[in-house]
């Protein structure tokens, strides 16, 4: 990949990081989200938007579960 793309995804990390900091903004002030809230629908929209992603590739997302110290090192996590 060129150093174009790179510049490109770091630019727009950062123009997302700012909208996200405006929109938070905007949801804890006016329609009085908690935070709790606003991180678990993230991370929840995120999870399942890579799981499309992955299943649009054809991916075997259960992949990683068949080696025992994978599986391991995952289960240390929880």
């Amino acid at each position: 990949m060129s150093k174009k793309w790179y510049v490109g995804m770091a630019a727009g990390g950062a123009l997302f990081w700012g909208i996200n900091g405006i929109l938070s903004n905007i949801l804890f002030e006016r329609i009085d989200v908690s935070p709790d809230w606003l991180t678990t629908a993230r991370l929840f929209i995120s999870g399942i938007v890579l799981l499309i992603y992955s299943l649009l590739r054809r991916q075997n997302i259960f992949k990683i579960w068949r080696s025992p110290k994978n599986a391991g090192i995952l289960l240390s996590l929880v």
